[in-house]
């Protein structure tokens, strides 16, 4: 099985290539894994991929294969060691960075059917990438959830994954406090019985006061399998997007510099549709790391890292 990783801005990602799938559109995949195509649990041994011993843990897969739409050139899955991704903005600007490698976007442009719906991916100069992403909502405002007796307080968006929001006017922590403290606010929401649009909210998103001269804010953000972000996290830059928006606090096409918790950015702006969706760029960089071939492992004490997972 070949793979490509790269990281976008400092979060990994590994786009894997496999044969079989050439032939299997996403919604063939999830069918075969689950009993429909909204309710998609990668199997042990296809998140054992991006786990380790095989990737490091902020890692994000993609599985690539057929669109089910004709609008859309490749279908695409993203996936970490824990659960299924809607959507994923760093790992769309990865994938286009790999397929470029490889001749794939020939004519700068590619569209790309996820879960959350069909992205146009853009090569801007080199190594650096845009997109716009799927409709970004907020889907309840100003949720209060308590820590030790202190109230956060927060809003649930989405933006192609399920977000709390919460602005924080400090400066990030170290990352085991930040950590520590949106895993509680994680636990918290969940105690309430609190979801998002589509589901449970498994991102935790903060939005600080930048460290650099060249960004407006900074985030940090919690993912599913319990490490952050080390980009400034693309889906949720868009579900800031449409809360700072809801709020009129930011306008159409405005430019919002959004620096990572490593001190990477994104550029991010928004449009509305034609439908009076709120519809967010996001533009960074990716670099190529590794290709390679992932290899079958035969030992006992490895049984899950790689079993057959396809249909």
């Amino acid at each position: 099985m070949r793979f490509i990783d790269s990281h976008t801005e400092g979060e990994p990602t590994r786009v894997l290539f496999i044969e079989e799938n050439g032939s299997r559109t996403l919604d063939d995949m999830l069918r075969a894994w689950n009993d429909g195509p909204n309710a998609a649990v990668p199997p042990a041994a296809l998140r054992a991929l991006v786990a380790n011993p095989r990737a490091p843990e902020a890692c994000v897969g993609a599985l690539l294969c057929r669109p089910n739409s004709t609008d859309a050139d490749f279908g695409v899955f993203f996936f970490n060691a824990s659960a299924a991704l809607g959507m994923c903005g760093h790992g769309t600007i990865g994938v286009a960075h790999s397929l470029h490698q490889l001749g794939g976007m020939a004519e700068g442009v590619i569209r790309l059917e996820t879960r959350a719906g069909i992205v146009e991916v853009r090569r801007e100069q080199d190594n650096e990438y845009s997109f716009e992403n799927i409709p970004s909502r907020v889907v309840h405002r100003d949720i209060v959830c308590t820590l030790h007796g202190n109230d956060v307080r927060g809003d649930i968006a989405y933006g192609g994954n399920e977000f709390f929001v919460v602005e924080e006017p400090r400066a990030m922590r170290s990352i085991a406090e930040e950590l520590a403290y949106t895993r509680s606010i994680r636990d918290a929401l969940t105690a309430m019985h609190r979801t998002g649009l589509h589901g449970p909210i498994d991102h935790i998103a903060l939005f600080l006061q930048p460290s650099r001269a060249d960004a407006q804010e900074r985030s940090f953000v919690l993912c599913p399998n319990d490490t952050f972000d080390r980009s400034p996290c693309g889906t949720g830059s868009a579900a800031r997007l449409a809360v700072l928006a809801a709020r009129g606090r930011l306008q159409p096409s405005e430019v919002l510099v959004i620096e990572s918790a490593i001190g990477s950015r994104f550029k991010t702006s928004y449009r509305i549709d034609d439908e009076e969706k709120i519809r967010a760029r996001i533009q960074g960089r990716a670099w190529i790391t590794a290709d390679g071939t992932m290899q079958r492992t035969e030992d006992p004490a490895h049984a899950d890292g790689w079993r057959e997972y396809s249909a």
